[in-house]
């Protein structure tokens, strides 16, 4: 997936590439917003949350990385899944654990998925 670089990307294209990706519902349950017009009101006038932020352009660094290789439907499965690599679901770290240490466990159960696909 085309796109500006993920340090480049404003609040607006990140929620809007997830979107187009994993759907509304799950782009604002990884930002915990209570919506999904919460979330894309947020990102228009860039009022997320650093948090918010960092779990969604993970998210979307990990959406682009598999992307890359495989069709929107296994990119969803993926993160929905249980995954061997984290022992939880992709979705469900990237919500509610902390962002500054989910990153790398994620992109590593990426790699591990594509390398095995």
């Amino acid at each position: 997936m085309a796109g500006p670089k993920l340090t480049e990307s404003g609040a607006a294209v990140v929620v809007h590439e997830l979107t187009l990706v994993l759907g509304r519902r799950l782009t604002a349950f990884i930002a915990g917003a209570k919506s999904t017009n919460d979330v894309e009101r947020a990102s228009a006038n860039q009022t997320l949350s650093l948090e918010a932020q960092s779990r969604l352009r993970t998210a979307l660094e990990i959406v682009r990385l598999l992307s890359s290789r495989e069709p929107k439907d296994v990119v969803q499965a993926w993160f929905m899944g249980l995954n061997p690599v984290l022992r939880d679901s992709p979705i469900l770290i990237l919500a509610q654990k902390d962002p500054a240490t989910t990153r790398e466990p994620l992109v590593r159960a990426s790699m591990a998925f594509l390398a095995k696909a």
